[in-house]
């Protein structure tokens, strides 16, 4: 290691090479905000998220020491549930923790001078918190996620159980930090209670690394095969629970008498299969794998309307990372989230509002925006000028590197 910078561990269990979620942002951060100042190290899983399984693209990445460029990546090889339950993330949570333990304890007692967790994972907070505790440094945990109200209102089989494990667990893997970081306002009353009042609670939104693309909307789309005469809703990133995209089935179904209309769901998730047999008869939506990295921007601004969707019992859990590239792509926004979430107190003007668990509220809307040209105008002046002011990469990395060089000094 270089002895002239201060040594720092980041603990996730989603990092480089998964395309979206949690892992752009964890790779943003080590690569270029920690490596600036930092020697940076990261202990993280085998590439899983959201296919839950490991695609056969990434086989040949392996448990153990690596490197990506400069940075020094540990795999670990937990448990990956083939379903969403309480019982396989708890089987997961644990394997992390447990693999994470036994490689932390052949690190020398002087190996780092400052930890980063980032959760939902609780046990990355935990790993982290034994860290710090063991050599005596300090660090800060990043919530981009809530994993107890995750469990609590996303729906999914035991959610009350696991909404009290986890509650339990989060607390013991905050409160060791230095500093904490939220990426959404709805989650500072929440966070607040893990921790003791002395610790500082910094906002800091997902910032957007997404590049526009160039293409006009036809060029994107004839380089896509889509249909250049439709009016497109498009829909990226996981297929879960939390984005309940049956209801955007129905929608589709309400709309099969307009035929310019089309939905394209694109990502993949533990619901795939589900939806996949829901829409096998309907001729106005698609499911697409996730488009590479070069294609993504292609995509978005291909779009009609951006779609986002959520299951109505969300709140204050989490901030759908995608937000962050679909404010900046030129495509107006659709957002079918509870008044309550923080999706909706994060995009305010910024998107087109209904109400969640509604399919007419949603195909309504689409025809409404499908009609009004000024108003699809207005949404994505309104989206473009959040994106400029508030999430800009350079804005969003300054902010992450004050704060890890105030507290690395501490160590």
């Amino acid at each position: 290691m270089d002895q002239s910078k201060i040594r720092t561990l980041l603990v996730t269990s989603n990092f480089y090479p998964e395309e979206s979620g949690i892992a752009i942002y964890s790779y943003d951060l080590a690569s270029k905000v920690l490596f600036e100042d930092f020697e940076v190290s990261v202990l993280t899983t085998l590439p899983h998220y959201p296919w839950w399984r490991i695609p056969e693209k990434f086989s040949h990445i392996l448990p153990g020491k690596t490197h990506i460029n400069d940075l020094e990546v540990i795999r670990l090889s937990p448990f990956i549930p083939k379903k969403s339950s309480a019982l396989g993330r708890a089987r997961f949570e644990y394997s992390f923790w447990y693999h994470g333990k036994k490689v932390l304890k052949k690190i020398d007692a002087n190996e780092y001078d400052y930890v980063v967790a980032i959760m939902p994972t609780v046990s990355a907070g935990l790993l982290a918190r034994r860290v710090s505790r063991k050599m005596g440094i300090p660090g800060v945990v990043i919530f981009q996620d809530i994993s107890s109200l995750g469990a609590l209102q996303s729906g999914i089989q035991g959610g009350k159980f696991l909404y009290r494990v986890a509650k339990f667990l989060e607390t013991r893997a905050s409160k060791w930090a230095s500093r904490i970081v939220v990426v959404s306002e709805a989650m500072i009353p929440v966070v607040s209670g893990y921790t003791s009042a002395n610790v500082p609670i910094d906002l800091i939104h997902n910032y957007s690394l997404l590049k526009p693309s160039n293409l006009g909307r036809s060029e994107a789309r004839k380089s896509l095969n889509i249909d250049e005469n439709s009016f497109l809703i498009l829909h990226t990133g996981n297929i879960g629970h939390k984005q309940d995209l049956l209801n955007v089935v129905e929608a589709a179904k309400l709309l099969e008498e307009y035929p310019d209309i089309k939905f394209l769901l694109v990502g993949h998730g533990n619901q795939e299969e589900k939806i996949r047999a829901s829409i096998k008869d309907s001729g106005n939506i698609e499911l697409r794998p996730f488009f590479s990295s070069e294609d993504f921007p292609k995509a978005l601004s291909s779009a009609s309307i951006l779609l986002v969707n959520e299951i109505p019992s969300l709140r204050e859990m989490a901030l759908p990372s995608k937000l962050t590239s679909y404010l900046a792509s030129g495509s107006p926004v659709l957002a079918a989230v509870s008044n309550q979430s923080a999706t909706w107190k994060f995009l305010g003007d910024a998107a087109f509002m209904v109400d969640p668990g509604n399919p007419k509220a949603m195909a309504d809307a689409v025809l409404k925006l499908r009609e009004d040209v000024s108003l699809r105008e207005q949404l994505t002046k309104n989206a473009k000028t959040f994106s400029e002011e508030h999430l800009s990469s350079s804005a969003g990395r300054k902010k992450y590197r004050t704060l890890f060089q105030s507290i690395g000094s501490q160590g």
